[in-house]
Parts: structure tokens; C-alpha cells; sequence
């Protein structure tokens, strides 16, 4: 009888405790179709049922008030790392912000949001961005890779792509939500690059993010060969070509080649001295060491060579390297 009654007094004091609810696992427990903020952490079915709105959609907690209308010029730069490579670029990125008081808030995430048995990793960055525009209070979230060099500080042009595009009203379909950066070659499988990816704070683009999870679940299918985003091939940026050929791109702001990012991929260099940003693209295909030795022959050139003699010798290590 003692035994039993310590034991209702042990359930009656957990059941007293403030309880966060995972608004996904409590709707999948009682039979009812989960929303679309269940759409990248694998407990939710591909193309469930969306009936939530838009400020209701991240978390289902007490403690978590309306969301506020955003600041205006208030903006985020988002960086996920789970990266060794991480650690090299990450200086220039927070030199990079520092030069800007006020302009930007620097988000540096390393926990994954994404069930890795579910989804790659790198889907973490829109995950994290998701999450940002939902709960913080901003006007943009601009998501940067972990292998991205901030070059030239001195210039901004994420400040004056997120003036120029995304100052209108988003309240209509064609309205602008995204701002990327084009591959120096454009095809259909890779229309634009997703490196510098800035995402404009709307309703429209969290709808446009669910389909970009909804899409990385579909099988993709080219020349033969077959794979889910989700989990191989490009991740992210497959998804975003399927969704332009599906939706078109009347909502994405494609910058030229070398504005946001310049690629410096193994054997090949399109980054000159000037440019903003140095993007090491492909190192995930190669072992992390090499990768971190490439970076790390670049950062020396940068920090040891003059702009004429870092252009050349820097294309002289790519040219030569056996990666």
C-alpha cells in the first residue's frame, strides 16, 4: 500500500511539470496527419497534409508567443558546420560581419536539426533557416556554407542584392523570395548554386521550403540513373532544380557567376583577387585532409602573396593537384 502510494505521489509530481509537446510525435500518436513543419525530421510521410498556419507551424509549446512582424534592414546570416573545414572559413565569415555593426546577426549552428537515417546533413542549413525565419524576428535569412571564404570584406554584395530584390512587397506569388548565385555553367540539373543562399521572410517562402523537403524525398531520375535527393546527389540543390522545372523561377533572383561567390574546385580556379567570396566547391567528394590542405595552400597565398602572385599561384594548386 506504501509502495503504491509513493508511486501515485511520483506520477502526480512529473504530471505537475511543465511538458513541451512535439506537436509532430503527439499528432502522429493520435491518428491525425501532421503538418508541414514535420516535413524534415522523419517522423512525417512525404506530402502529408498541410493545415497549419504559417506562425503555428515550428513548435507547439506554451512558452512560445505570437511571432512579431519582422524589423525592417534586420537580417541573419546563417552558417551550419559539422565540418573540420569549418573552423578555416569561419574567421572571415565573423571578419566579414564585424566590419558591419548593426547590418547582420551571425548565426553559427553545429547541431543538427535533420535525422541524419532520414536526411543528409547538408539539409541542416535549411533547417536552421526554417527555424530562423519562423522565430526570429527578420526581415532575411542568408545561408552561407562552411566552404565559403569571405575574400574582400570590403564590399557587401549580399547587402545590396537584399536592397535591391527584397524591399517590395511579398504578399503575391511573383514577388521575390530567393536570391542565389549562378554556376559558372547552367544547366538543368544545376541552375543555380546554393552556397549563398538568401531567403526572403514570407509565408510564400516556407511554403516554398516544405516542397524543397516535400521534392527531396522524390526519386530523381536522369540519363538512367536514379537517386533521392534527400540522401545523395546534390541534396538541396537537386531539389531546388526539380522545383523550378515544376513552379518556374519567378521567384528566384539569380546572380552572375562571381558576384557572391567564385568556385574553386580541385584542378579548376574561377577565383581572381577582388572577388567577395572564394567558394570550395566538391571536397565533400574527396578525404577531409585534402580538402583542409587545399584551403589551407589558399588561406597562405592570401595571407603571404600579393594579389598578382596569389591569382597566379593560386591557379597553379588547383591546376596541379592531384585530388
Amino acid at each position: 500500500m506504501a509502495r503504491h502510494c509513493a508511486t501515485l505521489a511520483l506520477v502526480a509530481t512529473v504530471m505537475a511539470r511543465p511538458i513541451e509537446v512535439n506537436s509532430t510525435r503527439h499528432q502522429l500518436a493520435s491518428g491525425l496527419e501532421c503538418g508541414s513543419a514535420a516535413a524534415f525530421d522523419g517522423l512525417c510521410p512525404w506530402a502529408a497534409a498541410r493545415h497549419q498556419a504559417a506562425a503555428e507551424r515550428w513548435h507547439s509549446s506554451a512558452s512560445v508567443g505570437p511571432l512579431a512582424a519582422p524589423a525592417r534592414g534586420r537580417w541573419a546570416l546563417l552558417r551550419f558546420s559539422d565540418r573540420p573545414l569549418g573552423k578555416l572559413t569561419r574567421p572571415s565569415l565573423e571578419d566579414f560581419v564585424g566590419r558591419y555593426p548593426g547590418r547582420y546577426d551571425l548565426l553559427l549552428e553545429k547541431e543538427g536539426l535533420v535525422d541524419r537515417r532520414d536526411f543528409h546533413p547538408a539539409w541542416n542549413k535549411l533547417a536552421h533557416a526554417r527555424r530562423a525565419l519562423i522565430l526570429g524576428s527578420y526581415e532575411a535569412v542568408v545561408c552561407v556554407d562552411d566552404d565559403i571564404l569571405i575574400t574582400n570584406p570590403r564590399i557587401d554584395p549580399i547587402h545590396d542584392a537584399l536592397v535591391e530584390h527584397f524591399s517590395g512587397d511579398a504578399s503575391t506569388d511573383g514577388e521575390k523570395l530567393v536570391v542565389a548565385s549562378l554556376d559558372e555553367q547552367v544547366s538543368a540539373r544545376v541552375p543555380f548554386n546554393t552556397g549563398v543562399l538568401a531567403l526572403r521572410s514570407s509565408p510564400l517562402t516556407l511554403n516554398l521550403l516544405d516542397k524543397i523537403f516535400q521534392l527531396g524525398r522524390r526519386l530523381k531520375r536522369i540519363n538512367g540513373y536514379a537517386w533521392l535527393p534527400r540522401i545523395t546527389g546534390l541534396w538541396d540543390q537537386d531539389a531546388f532544380a526539380d522545383y523550378m522545372q515544376i513552379y518556374g523561377s519567378r521567384n528566384f533572383v539569380l546572380l552572375p557567376h562571381r558576384q557572391l561567390q567564385s568556385f574553386v574546385r580541385p584542378g579548376q580556379s574561377h577565383w581572381l583577387p577582388g572577388d567577395f567570396a572564394a567558394h570550395f566547391t566538391g571536397l565533400s567528394e574527396y578525404p577531409p585532409q585534402q580538402g583542409l590542405a587545399l584551403l589551407h595552400d589558399f588561406l597562405t597565398l592570401l595571407q603571404g602573396a600579393s594579389a598578382e602572385g596569389a591569382k597566379k599561384s593560386g591557379k597553379a594548386i588547383y591546376q596541379s593537384s592531384t585530388v
